[in-house]
């Protein structure tokens, strides 16, 4: 327990850690703050705990804008970036124990979960995911896929399996992607713990869709992408920026205003065939039996990462967020297919595979943001108070939380602030 603790601890802090600027105790980005701090602090709990948000439920990250609304309202973004960053780090810890019932060995389990932390697409100029309570959903749909494959060893781990089963179903409509893996668990399982698990992942897809069904919130129609196009794309870009992150595909951009404008160099197309290649050699090793590949695990880990790539885009376009939960399912395919066998090579493929990553890993740990080019929430939060206090009469006043005319804002009530 208490190395559990220290665990969950170490990778809340390695998560905050990647935000410069004013840094995750002193910015909120995007729906962070103009949808769930706004309406935890201007709603009442239930209404603003079960207000749709993009065309579906969020109730767990509504839950925790809650919590932090309870605190001062400076607090406001230490309070929402340490809540991300507990839930991310516990997302790592459920990863590396649900693993632990499949990959034995300790780098196996590490190189599952790490990335979860320190995911390689999650912080650029193109991707604000980082300690971000919207957008922790991503990591979570990985969990997901650990959780519906755990068979826990006691009732308390049944227990916090099927409760975080649910809180990721009610809180995005993307959970639905893995209910056939729920419904497989069922199959080969029939107990009550994958009865409720299948039962509350109907639900929540039920919620969601009944939600757009009935009119209380709205998403853009699907896009309509032909089937090679979404190929290329996966093949071009999802892979590539799921096996080698952002910065080697897609450098830092030359900005003018919002509008990014990316250089190209002539190594891009290099590193899509390193990715490529390291893929290539992963399969041959499992199918050449220099390795043990775990194909239980990989098959629907590799299957599920397709899957909801081409969902995520099919949905909304090719976004840079949306390679995190697929690029971690891909990182376990990988693992799952370099589990050591029983020849000379042993642990090498999985050790070679594991020192790639963690050189990924490290060089997109930190990267430029909108969230870190943005305004110190402590010096905009004082031109609030001011405001409220000068005007007597004036109830509510808007606090900016991004740069430009991206718009993105907090809506406080002056009686907070006076």
């Amino acid at each position: 327990m208490s190395l559990g603790v220290l665990a969950v601890i170490a990778g809340a802090a390695l998560s905050l850690g990647r935000i410069g600027g004013p840094g995750p105790f002193d910015s909120i980005w995007a729906e962070d703050a103009q949808d769930f701090l706004t309406d935890a602090l201007t709603k009442p709990g239930a209404q603003a705990v079960f207000t749709p948000l993009n065309g579906y439920f969020v109730i767990g990250p509504r839950l925790l804008a809650e919590v932090a609304s309870a605190f001062p309202v400076a607090w406001a973004p230490a309070v929402l970036s340490t809540e991300a960053a507990l839930v991310t780090a516990l997302v790592a810890l459920g990863v590396y124990v649900a693993g632990g019932g499949y990959l034995r060995h300790p780098l196996s389990r590490l190189l599952l979960s790490v990335p979860v932390v320190v995911a390689p697409v999650a912080e650029n100029h193109f991707a604000t995911c980082t300690n971000n309570l919207a957008t922790v959903q991503f990591v979570a749909l990985y969990g997901l896929f650990w959780l519906l494959l755990w068979i826990p060893g006691s009732r308390v781990g049944t227990v916090t399996a099927v409760t975080a089963v649910g809180l990721i179903a009610v809180s995005t409509l993307l959970a639905a992607v893995f209910l056939p893996l729920a419904l497989v668990r069922l199959w080969a399982r029939r107990d009550r713990g994958a009865l409720v698990m299948s039962g509350l992942m109907v639900l929540g897809a039920a919620l969601h869709l009944a939600a757009l069904a009935l009119g209380l919130t709205v998403r853009p129609p699907a896009t309509a992408t032909p089937i090679p196009a979404l190929a290329s794309g996966y093949a071009g870009w999802a892979v590539p920026h799921e096996i080698l992150g952002y910065r080697w595909l897609d450098p830092p951009p030359v900005t003018s205003g919002i509008a990014a404008s990316p250089i190209h160099h002539w190594y891009q197309p290099v590193a899509v065939l390193v990715a490529w290649l390291i893929a290539a050699l992963a399969l041959g090793s499992a199918l050449s039996r220099v390795t043990r590949p775990l194909w239980t695990v990989a098959v629907p880990a590799a299957f599920l990462s397709a899957v909801l790539l081409v969902v995520e885009i099919a949905s909304s376009g090719v976004q840079e967020r949306y390679a995190i939960a697929p690029g971690l399912l891909l990182v376990a395919a990988l693992v799952a297919v370099l589990q050591p066998g029983a020849g000379r090579t042993g642990l090498t493929p999985l050790t070679c595979y594991g020192l790639v990553l963690a050189v990924v890993l490290c060089v997109n740990y930190r990267g430029d943001s909108w969230r870190t080019l943005g305004p110190s929430w402590r010096d905009r939060l004082a031109v609030a108070v001011t405001r409220c206090r000068t005007h007597p009469a004036q109830s509510r006043v808007d606090v900016p939380t991004s740069p430009g005319a991206l718009g993105w804002r907090v809506e406080v009530p002056c009686v907070r602030l006076r």
